[in-house]
């Protein structure tokens, strides 16, 4: 039983250290600016009728082209509703690869220590 916890352990660990640097990279690649609009709202409801998942589009121009973004799922408490401008983050070697600036979570070295600290954990119990 230890010996499976501590495996479980240094697995979800890896994981957190992986995250890290791939949400830095990411980040990193969305490093210019523009205003858009939200074009689209679509709520996912769950079994009893509750807005589960708020899943938006937004539109947006580069150097006179206008882009839509594919629908992005939104994870900050303040949502946007149809009109709204937001700003938006995209990578100017692609456009097209863009976010809504206000819903991304930066990345955080939360979980390089996170994930430092449960993969230490697993090894003891593991050892042990």
């Amino acid at each position: 039983m230890i010996l499976a916890t501590g495996l479980a352990l240094i697995i979800v660990g890896i994981l957190f250290l992986v995250m890290y640097p791939r949400s830095k990279r990411k980040a990193n690649r969305h490093i210019a600016q523009t205003t858009g609009i939200v074009a689209d709202e679509k709520i996912q409801y769950d079994d009893g009728g509750s807005p589960e998942f708020y899943n938006y589009s937004f539109t947006y121009t580069v150097d006179g082209q206008e882009y839509t973004t594919k629908k992005i799922q939104w994870v900050m408490p303040n949502r946007p509703s149809v009109g709204d401008t937001v700003r938006i983050s995209y990578n100017p070697l692609k456009p097209s690869d863009a976010n809504a600036t206000d819903n991304e979570i930066p990345p955080t070295k939360a979980f390089l220590i996170i994930g430092a600290v449960l993969c230490v954990i697993g090894l003891i119990l593991v050892i042990i």
